[in-house]
């Protein structure tokens, strides 16, 4: 099944109700895989997935000693951003102001699985210095 089928069936439930976008992107915002219930959210869906890890990095959470920040989510006047580290993924869900924000996080852990499949596909880089061949 496409991606986007998945992440559709995974927000069916709430569709016009609480959840209006999920995207997966890797850190610089590329898209791996979007669903949106409406096209008016393709301004918010471009800045959001690559401001996360920029933000997470600088989160006070590890100052704190509370460990790596895994979620970050956001509530304005007309909508709700969840976005969910799933290194070298973000899994962003965006909702209504209004939406249940125990339905994001429900969602965000649904699309958060499909993202995990998606990094267990990816090639695994080396990270051992290599010599340089000069």
């Amino acid at each position: 099944m496409p991606l986007e089928k998945l992440m559709e069936a995974a927000c069916k439930p709430y569709i016009g109700t609480d959840i209006e976008a999920t995207i997966i992107t890797d850190k610089d915002g590329i898209v791996v895989s979007k669903w949106t219930s409406t096209s008016n959210l393709d301004a918010i869906l471009e800045r959001f997935p690559s401001t996360f890890a920029v933000y997470s990095n600088q989160a006070s959470a590890s100052k704190l000693g509370l460990g790596r920040n895994r979620h970050i989510l956001s509530a304005y006047e007309a909508h709700q951003i969840l976005q969910i580290d799933v290194a070298p993924l973000i899994v962003t869900v965006v909702g209504t102001g209004e939406a249940n924000t125990g339905i994001l996080l429900e969602t965000g852990a649904k699309i958060e699985k499909i993202a995990q499949a998606i990094v267990q596909a990816l090639p695994q880089q080396d990270t051992r210095t290599q010599p340089n061949p000069t």
